[in-house]
């Protein structure tokens, strides 16, 4: 707080309270974390006691969030509930982020929300999620990324291209294993806005996946690998301790070196 007091132009209030309210859940949300997304239905409960007010009659909202089934049940009128929330995998439409609403009963906060969460993996996946292709690059740079399905047996791919005609994409299969491979020339420059490497599959669940394609300043990153000619293979793969003594060879060298006379 300020003041037009010249001897204490600013003061500190502490101002403690205490938040009245209408019900009391335990444990405060329902998290069912990474759910498989062929498995089985999963049911997790929470408790709805009374709060600070008079006595609750919780009911639930008329919108439940997809894949979820909800009900409460009592224990003791005007006391204690509990609300049974089970989760469908198979029929939720991805990760579940929402909320349950219900009615307390209590007129003074009528209404309250009890948040729900699951991660559910998404039928097919990139790993890593994105191409990430050095700006600049001292030769042809290839990079892979793996298809990861989730609930069942692999699509087929049908086609993996780019919009960007100078960047070539080819798909590589090992036995169950799929691999999208990029390959991007020393001297191309990106072209402007959305960059995706478009996969297309025959599984209606997955249909199409569209993986980022970004390019860094860096000189490289994690996830990705440097396509290194025959040519510059051998300084390529150096180890960095020989490079790291015959640098320093090198400076001491210079550095000891004693004039040539005239």
């Amino acid at each position: 707080m300020t003041t037009n007091d010249p001897e204490n132009p600013r003061k500190l209030l502490l101002c403690k309270c205490k938040v009245r309210t209408a019900a009391k859940v335990a444990p405060r949300s329902v998290t069912f974390g990474k759910v498989e997304r062929d498995g089985a239905p999963v049911k997790k409960s929470v408790k709805i006691s009374r709060g600070d007010g008079g006595p609750i009659s919780p009911s639930l909202g008329a919108r439940v969030p997809k894949g979820i089934d909800a009900a409460i049940r009592e224990v003791t009128p005007g006391e204690e509930y509990w609300l049974d929330v089970t989760l469908d995998p198979r029929k939720a439409a991805g990760p579940v982020r929402s909320s349950l609403r219900y009615s307390t009963g209590v007129p003074e906060s009528p209404e309250s929300a009890i948040r729900v969460t699951a991660t559910i993996p998404p039928r097919v996946q990139a790993v890593p999620r994105q191409f990430l292709v050095p700006r600049n690059r001292d030769a042809d740079f290839e990079s892979a990324v793996r298809l990861e399905w989730s609930g069942g047996s692999p699509g087929n791919i049908l086609e993996a291209r780019c919009a960007d005609k100078n960047v070539e994409v080819r798909v590589e299969q090992e036995g169950a294993e799929q691999r999208i491979v990029l390959r991007v020339p020393q001297d191309h420059q990106p072209q402007r806005g959305a960059r995706y490497i478009t996969v297309k599959t025959d599984d209606p669940a997955a249909g199409t996946l569209n993986i980022p394609l970004r390019y860094s300043a860096r000189h490289g990153s994690k996830g990705v690998r440097r396509h290194t000619p025959a040519a510059t293979a051998k300084q390529a793969v150096r180890p960095p301790e020989a490079a790291r003594r015959a640098s320093s060879s090198g400076s001491k060298a210079s550095t000891t070196a004693k004039p040539t006379r005239k």
